[in-house]
């Protein structure tokens, strides 16, 4: 009965984001029209747009084009299946993510207490049904976990992992602003690691070499360190309040939006639920997962 759950949960929960996700894209609001456009101007010149090309007042505004190449695969996409294409991509990508994050949380708590956290969280993760480049870094975000934890684990060599984060940071810093997760990702592990063993452990010496590593990789994009600094500079001359950027308890003064009460309802369970933790398996609570 256990097997049949083991494989049965994980697919119904994963349909059922799906099935969450399955939103009419609206083109006259949406960002992937730009995207899409950004991905063809790319192909046609083999240069990311670097100014503000679709302003009618000011087209020569030099700007900061973080996520060129998700347009160039989205228009790739586009070519091959269409719009119907493009939103299975999508949505396989956002399953993907939920998959690898699923697994992680079944490892730690169990198959059944990892379905019921996924269970209560899926209108929010589900909140953002467009399709935009940071479905790309949820999945990104996923597998640098995923390889990180398996590393600690011994289930991973040292050089594999070196060699794969470095590569997918490239990738990343061109896809998506959220990049600087890898960072953060890769820092906490290598703080841990400081922590519990010292400065000159093999553990600590290998994941600060995965740190510079994944830091070097981060320039190496067509906008070189002007990119590698976009998370620091991102807000600067911005415009405008985009709603995205704002905090929850702002935009519940401005919106009426359900997901922003469930998202407290929601937060506050998880602060709940780290009392009975901290209270009985204390020695048991790792550095890593507690900060992230």
């Amino acid at each position: 009965m256990k097997r049949y759950f083991l494989y049965t949960l994980p697919l119904f929960l994963t349909i059922l984001y799906i099935l969450l996700l399955l939103h009419g894209t609206n083109l006259v609001t949406a960002d992937m029209g730009r995207h899409l456009i950004n991905g063809k101007l790319f192909l046609s010149n083999w240069q990311p747009i670097a100014t503000n090309t679709y302003s009618y007042t000011y087209p020569d505004f030099p700007v900061l084009n973080h996520h060129w190449l998700f347009g160039v695969l989205l228009y790739l996409v586009f070519l091959v299946g269409g719009f119907v294409g493009t939103h299975l991509a999508f949505l396989a990508t956002s399953a993907a993510a939920f998959l690898v994050f699923f697994r992680i949380a079944q490892q730690k708590a169990g198959l059944f207490l990892a379905s019921a956290a996924a269970l209560l969280c899926l209108p929010l993760i589900a909140e953002r049904a467009e399709i935009r480049p940071e479905a790309l870094s949820y999945l990104l975000a996923s597998i640098f976990f995923f390889l990180l934890l398996k590393h600690r684990q011994g289930k991973f060599s040292a050089k594999k992992l070196l060699a794969i984060l470095g590569l997918l940071q490239i990738v990343w810093v061109n896809l998506h602003i959220y990049f600087f997760l890898g960072w953060v990702l890769v820092g906490v592990f290598l703080f841990e690691s400081i922590y519990i063993s010292g400065l000159k452990s093999k553990c600590t010496k290998m994941l600060a070499w995965c740190f510079g590593t994944i830091l070097v990789a981060s320039f190496i994009n067509p906008f070189t360190y002007t990119g590698a600094l976009a998370p620091f500079t991102i807000f600067h001359e911005y415009g405008y309040r985009l709603v995205e950027n704002q905090s929850v308890w702002f935009l519940q003064t401005i919106l009426t939006m359900p997901n922003l009460l469930y998202f407290e309802i929601i937060f506050m369970l998880l602060v709940a639920s780290f009392i009975p933790v901290f209270i009985k398996k204390r020695t048991q609570i790792r550095f890593t997962e507690t900060i992230i």
